[in-house]
């Protein structure tokens, strides 16, 4: 069985801070959550479009659930 992790990467020149989002059964829905979770970090730090794009990413990663964390 995939699942999908979904997180959260912000940069502002001092290195990537990853925030988890959560694991979800499909991509689109890790995707969805995701850059949901970004529109709410970018406001809650104040930035602008420009350091919206410049500064904040998603990530989702599929991961299967057969394979040891450290295989992935």
């Amino acid at each position: 069985m995939k699942v999908w992790i979904a997180c959260t990467v912000f940069n502002m020149g001092e290195g990537d801070e990853v925030n988890p989002v959560g694991v979800f059964d499909t991509e689109e829905a890790a995707t969805a959550a995701a850059n949901h979770a970004i529109n709410a970090e970018a406001e809650y730090y104040g930035v602008d479009d420009e350091d919206m794009k410049n500064c904040f990413r998603v990530g989702v990663k599929e991961f299967q659930l057969n394979k040891s964390i450290w295989e992935v």
